[in-house]
């Protein structure tokens, strides 16, 4: 059952569960206004997802030909469902950067390549193919969209929304914002009580630094309501990204300590050393899928101290190792 957020204009949120992953659950929100709709994200492409999705939407009465999907980030939890939405005749906002990203990751073997001169042992590579939802529950194929970007503004009956560029969670990443309620779709941008990871991508070189930066704009937005992709929604925005950035300092720290310690190791084997919250599991016991996740935040955090000087890296072989700089 929808939940309603927010009175005027009346913004509600459908949970979709995500089985069998750590995110738990998609926060799928809904904006009605004079008759039009505005959907912020789907789910996987999963029958428990997309049930839950349509149970909502029939609840609130949406009427599919006055209704538009906003797509904040390319990711399989917010875009899965898009060949549904797109059948029943919605039409499909997303930032254009992040669409060219999806239709590279469709053919995922472009994505993972460069995966392999980092240290990940290929055997594993190959099984990210058959278990990875961020492969497996995406959309089949290139779908028809209407590309935005920083500054778009996208008209919902009386609503004017913003679109607001943050890359860094994905290069292409868009916030949503309706000023004249200081109400802000978050996306993976910003999340409570859990971190956004950051990873890296094709021709995004430092994507921390990227993160950081954009955390540090919308902190400069006046938010009452943030509405986020996942877990609890917040109001308390700015001392949240005080938190993150608190987060991804330690981070920095550790992996310059950790280097520090193991010199000459890839980036596969400092990210075994890491600290992650998997609920006290080893690293040989994480899921196959988390351990894609845990390298590319690694390389994130070591492309942020390559850049800033404080390591180097050099091709031993087939792999990157990495050390302090002398």
């Amino acid at each position: 059952m929808p939940t309603k957020l927010f009175e005027n204009p009346p913004i509600y949120c459908i949970d979709i569960p995500l089985p069998n992953n750590p995110l738990r659950n998609l926060n799928c929100y809904v904006l009605k206004s004079e008759g039009e709709t505005l959907i912020v994200d789907t789910g996987f492409r999963l029958p428990e997802c997309e049930q839950a999705l349509l149970a909502g939407l029939k609840e609130l009465e949406v009427d599919f030909s006055k209704a538009s999907l906003f797509i904040t980030h390319f990711h399989a939890d917010h875009c899965g469902l898009v060949e549904t939405m797109l059948k029943y005749g919605c039409k499909v906002y997303m930032g254009e950067l992040d669409y060219e990203l999806l239709c590279v990751s469709i053919n995922a073997k472009r994505l993972i390549s460069d995966f392999k001169q980092e240290g990940y042992p290929p055997g594993e590579l190959q099984k990210q193919l058959e278990v990875n939802p961020a492969h497996v529950y995406a959309p089949f194929c290139v779908f028809p969209v209407e590309e935005v970007e920083e500054g778009y503004t996208l008209k919902i009956g009386s609503c004017a929304l913003t679109t607001i560029a943050t890359p860094g969670h994905t290069p292409g990443h868009l916030c949503l914002y309706l000023a004249e309620h200081e109400v802000m779709f978050t996306g993976d941008h910003v999340l409570f009580g859990i971190s956004p990871n950051i990873s890296v991508f094709p021709r995004f070189d430092n994507p921390l630094k990227e993160y950081l930066a954009s955390l540090d704009k919308i902190s400069r937005y006046p938010v009452k309501l943030a509405l986020t992709s996942h877990r609890a929604i917040g109001t308390s925005i700015t001392e949240r990204i005080e938190e993150i950035k608190e987060h991804h300092q330690e981070r920095l720290d550790f992996a310059h300590d950790l280097i520090r310690q193991f010199p000459n190791l890839t980036a596969y084997e400092l990210a075994s050393r890491f600290k992650w919250k998997m609920r006290g599991k080893g690293w040989d016991d994480f899921p196959i899928q988390q351990k894609w996740f845990a390298v590319g935040e690694t390389l994130a955090h070591l492309n942020w101290l390559l850049y800033d000087g404080q390591i180097e890296k050099w091709l031993d072989g087939n792999s990157y190792r990495y050390r302090l700089t002398e």
